[in-house]
């Protein structure tokens, strides 16, 4: 039994195409600070633990209960995530029993309120193992810093305590918890996936407010370093843009990388109309539908949607295609310039599964 550790979780379902991963808030702290302290070099420590049945776990946001005083000026605080060493972390020279940096983060003093009260701090998407720590580096003084809550337990002996980082070198055996089994109110917002916790189905992109030239099954997948696909779409009449869909998978250290595909409106010339950015980590390993969004951008009533993944060997956007009937609308170029087709995709038969809604 994990007593009061998980709370508030999200269930794993799926309802009318819309798919939940399990999602959780790690927390010892009852809720009610019973004071505030601040620490100077040490660092507000918290244990933590896998969820029970769950395979994987995932960072996603860090919560504290604090309150910012006098002048911090430019001081950062610095989130960090312990846990055992593995063969895919670092090593520690002949000691086995201690805890590595798993995931670390800083936060501006500054950005923290003055009045008391949760402070959130999204992290990057770390996987942690199955006992770690959490823990909070103030750099604080009697003068100015950061105060954060502490609070009854939810046992009998306490998960918190203040260390430096030389008292992880035996991991957990090493560490002197609190005696009086009060908690840091410092919780760790977790999720069991990265698979997207939305799936937008195929048979929701269609209609009268769609142009789109797939069947919804995929055939196959194609990325691109430059230049990309492009669908020719053609409408009764001029309307207004405002999304264009991809299916797309993504493959490297996508749950990291600020890389973007380029998503572009032409007229039937090839000049941009309007363009926008298609996020990599709107994607995971698991292919599905996003958007980027073209906040009603007019388009005329014959023009092109290009979709340039801008593909590296560090993280690469996979465009998915059809191959079930005709190719009906699709070439390759880019903006300015048709380009000969550069695929193993079929080009006699390919539908590149890019979809336009209007408003």
């Amino acid at each position: 039994m994990i007593k009061r550790l998980l709370l508030g979780f999200l269930f794993a379902l799926s309802v009318a195409g819309m798919a939940y991963a399990e999602e959780g808030l790690l927390q010892w702290d009852n809720g009610t600070p019973s004071s505030l302290e601040f620490l100077t070099t040490e660092s507000h420590l918290v244990l933590l633990d896998k969820p029970v049945g769950w395979d994987n776990i995932y960072c996603v946001e860090l919560s504290l209960y604090g309150q910012r005083y006098g002048d911090v000026g430019t001081t950062n605080a610095t989130v960090v995530l312990w846990g055992p060493q593995s063969e895919d972390t670092a090593k520690l020279e002949d000691n086995e029993k201690g805890y590595v940096i798993y995931a670390r983060k800083q936060f501006a003093l500054k950005d923290v309120p003055e009045t008391e009260g949760w402070f959130n701090l999204p992290l990057d998407v770390v996987e942690l193992p199955s006992e770690f720590a959490v823990s909070v580096f103030t750099h604080s003084s009697e003068q100015a810093g950061l105060k954060i809550g502490l609070s009854a337990g939810s046992g009998e002996a306490s998960h918190s305590t203040a260390i430096t980082p030389d008292k992880m070198k035996d991991g957990r055996e090493g560490l002197k918890l609190r005696e009086d089994a009060k908690e840091w109110m410092i919780r760790l917002k977790v999720r069991s996936t990265l698979e997207p916790t939305q799936q937008i189905t195929s048979e929701q992109l269609t209609g009268k407010n769609f142009s789109y030239f797939d069947d919804g099954q995929c055939d196959g997948f194609v990325t691109f370093s430059k230049y990309g696909p492009l669908v020719r779409v053609h409408n009764s009449g001029k309307r207004v843009v405002k999304r264009v869909y991809v299916y797309a998978k993504a493959e490297g250290d996508w749950f990291r990388t600020e890389r973007q595909a380029a998503v572009y409106l032409l007229d039937s010339g090839l000049k941009i109309l309007n363009r926008t950015a298609l996020p990599y980590k709107n994607y995971t390993n698991q292919a599905a539908w996003h958007y980027a969004g073209f906040d009603d951008a007019p388009v005329p009533a014959d023009f092109y949607v290009l979709v340039e993944p801008v593909s590296r060997a560090a993280g690469k956007l996979y465009l998915g295609y059809d191959t079930s009937s005709g190719n009906k609308a699709s070439g390759f170029g880019t903006a300015g310039a048709f380009k000969d087709w550069s695929s193993e995709a079929p080009e006699e038969s390919t539908n590149w599964m890019i979809r336009v809604e209007y408003e």
